[in-house]
């Protein structure tokens, strides 16, 4: 007799407001894929370096520690995907998000 091993995908998501996050995880989170959400830079930089996610979802705008910083230690640790979620930035800041390392991003609000 088998057993069927089954894998979850995780995604981390972070951002300053913690009802972002948790609507983020009603829209993608199912069977397969576990969404962990953090408010805090400094706790989502430790869970990253820890866990193997699929995808990272970052706050373009974090409070507690310079998004470009987080994006460059992530990049030379991992080449996870990461999405930036922006909510007021000039493109020229979005250019700087991006040649840090960060894959695309995402306007918000959100329609999940």
């Amino acid at each position: 007799m088998t057993g069927v091993i089954h894998i979850k995908r995780k995604i981390l998501v972070v951002d300053n407001e913690l009802g972002i996050c948790q609507a983020i995880r009603k829209g993608l989170q199912d069977t397969v894929t576990d969404i962990c959400c953090m408010t805090s830079s400094s706790g989502a930089l430790a869970s990253y370096l820890k866990e193997n996610y699929c995808l990272v979802i970052l706050d373009a705008q974090l409070s507690d520690m310079d998004s470009i910083e987080m994006i460059r230690i992530m990049r030379r640790s991992k080449h996870t995907p990461i999405f930036l979620l922006t909510n007021s930035l000039n493109s020229e800041g979005v250019v700087e998000l991006l040649h840090a390392g960060a894959d695309t991003y995402i306007a918000k609000p959100l329609n999940m």
